[in-house]
C-alpha cells in the first residue's frame, strides 16, 4: 500500500472545510493521512476550533505558527507547506489541496493506479479540473505525460491535483506562485510528471483569488526568467 499525507495549510477560507473533508471520507482509496496546517490563527481562535472539530485518528489538526512578521517577501503558505514537511516522515507520496477546493471520489485512486501501472516511475501526477465560484472557467491542463510540454507555456499542475514524491516536496518561500515554481524547478531537474484525463477536482475562484490578480503574470515571468 501507498502511504500518503494530505497536506491542507489553512489560513483563510475556514468556511469551506465542511465540503472539504467529506469530499476526503468519500475518496475510493483510504490509505492517507490528513495533516491540517492552521498559520495565523491562535489555538483559542474561531478557526483552530472549527477545523479541530474533524480531528480523529487520521485527521491531525496542528497550529505551525501565530506571530506574523509581516515580511512582504515571505510566502507563509510555502513557509507553513515546508514546516508541515517535518512531520511527514513516515509518508512515500504528498498531496495538497487547498481548504475550498473538493477532490471527487475517484482522485487518489485513479493517481495510485498510475503509480502502479508505471512502477512509481512518475515523480508528480496530476488531473485535470473544473472550476467553481464566482467565476466559470474551464481550464486547459495537457494530459498524459508531460515530458513535451512546455511548462514556460502554461502551468501544467493544478495545485490540489497533485500527487508527489515526498523527497521532491520543497515550496520557495520567497515565491507568490509557489507552485508554479516547484513544477518549473522539478522539470528543470528532469521529474517526470502526469496528469490524468479526467476531472478529479473542483477548483473554488474568488474575485480575489491570487489567480485574478494582475501581478500573477508579472510573478509567472519573473519565475520563467529563473528557469
Amino acid at each position: 500500500m501507498i502511504n500518503i499525507c494530505v497536506l491542507i495549510p489553512l489560513y483563510n477560507g475556514i468556511e469551506f472545510i465542511d465540503e472539504c473533508i467529506v469530499s476526503l471520507n468519500n475518496q475510493k482509496y483510504q490509505n492517507f493521512d490528513v495533516l491540517i496546517g492552521i498559520n495565523g490563527h491562535k489555538k483559542n481562535s474561531d478557526v483552530f476550533i472549527k477545523a479541530n472539530e474533524y480531528k480523529k485518528q487520521n485527521i491531525i489538526v496542528k497550529e505551525y505558527f501565530y506571530n506574523k512578521n509581516n515580511d512582504k517577501y515571505v510566502n507563509y503558505k510555502s513557509l507553513t507547506l515546508n514546516k508541515m514537511l517535518k512531520d511527514c516522515d513516515n509518508y512515500d507520496y504528498i498531496c495538497l489541496l487547498d481548504i475550498d477546493d473538493i477532490w471527487l471520489p475517484n482522485k487518489l485512486k485513479m493517481q495510485v493506479e498510475i503509480i502502479e501501472k508505471y512502477n512509481n516511475y512518475y515523480d508528480v501526477i496530476g488531473s485535470k479540473c473544473h472550476y467553481i465560484g464566482n467565476k466559470y472557467l474551464i481550464p486547459y491542463t495537457p494530459i498524459g505525460d508531460l515530458s513535451d510540454h512546455n511548462f514556460k507555456d502554461v502551468n501544467p499542475i493544478i495545485n490540489s491535483s497533485c500527487l508527489i514524491k515526498k523527497e521532491l516536496c520543497y515550496w520557495n518561500e520567497h515565491e507568490k506562485l509557489e507552485d508554479y515554481d516547484l513544477w518549473l524547478k522539478l522539470n528543470n531537474n528532469g521529474a517526470k510528471m502526469y496528469n490524468l484525463d479526467e476531472v478529479l477536482i473542483l477548483h473554488r475562484l474568488h474575485e480575489t483569488s491570487f489567480f485574478n490578480s494582475k501581478i500573477d503574470s508579472n510573478e509567472k515571468d519573473k519565475i520563467i526568467k529563473k528557469y
